[in-house]
């Protein structure tokens, strides 16, 4: 079997819209927790169960505007002035106790090597802003937007590597 490896950055797309350019390279982190079986009659662990699976992919965003930066604050308003366009703000309410599943969309993370292996999916993403920003003198400032992954309650899908149009027969 040939192996392949794959290296270089990549690009990610939320709810259909380009997040840009990112710096500082795309993390992406599985977990799952799992419960161990055991029984009396038996002196080792029998089977193992997951019991959680979960995904977050943090994009440390450098290419930045006012559309791509309110889609990733869930709950904010972007405000566009009605006499002046160019004049816009986003706002953020502190209103605690919202879902995040209300500002879930698919989120894509294709590598800049085409190859589909690389290619991520997450069904059912939300961003969850923590960030810190340094406005100095000298240096870039990157926006590192994490987004977690949920069930798909639907069709019970959480990610997927590869081309997601395949289908089997």
């Amino acid at each position: 079997m040939a192996k392949t490896i794959d290296v270089g950055s990549c690009t990610a797309t939320f709810g259909g819209t380009a997040l840009g350019k990112s710096k500082g390279g795309v993390k992406v982190s599985f977990s799952s927790e799992t419960t161990e079986i055991e029984t009396d009659q038996d002196l080792a662990i029998v089977d193992e169960i997951i019991t959680k699976l979960g995904i977050e992919v943090e994009y440390p965003m450098t290419e930045i505007d006012f559309e791509t930066l309110q889609l990733c604050l869930p709950g904010s308003v972007l405000v566009t002035d009605a006499t002046t366009p160019t004049k816009q703000q986003i706002v953020v309410n502190g209103n605690a106790g919202g879902s995040l599943l209300d500002y879930a969309d698919e989120l894509v993370i294709t590598p800049s090597s085409g190859k589909a292996i690389g290619k991520l999916t997450l069904f059912n993403a939300a961003p969850v802003p923590n960030f810190e920003l340094s406005y100095e003198k000298s240096g870039q400032r990157v926006y590192p937007i994490k987004f977690k992954g949920y069930v798909d309650t639907t069709t019970g899908k959480l990610f997927a590597f590869g081309d997601t149009t395949a289908v089997s027969s």
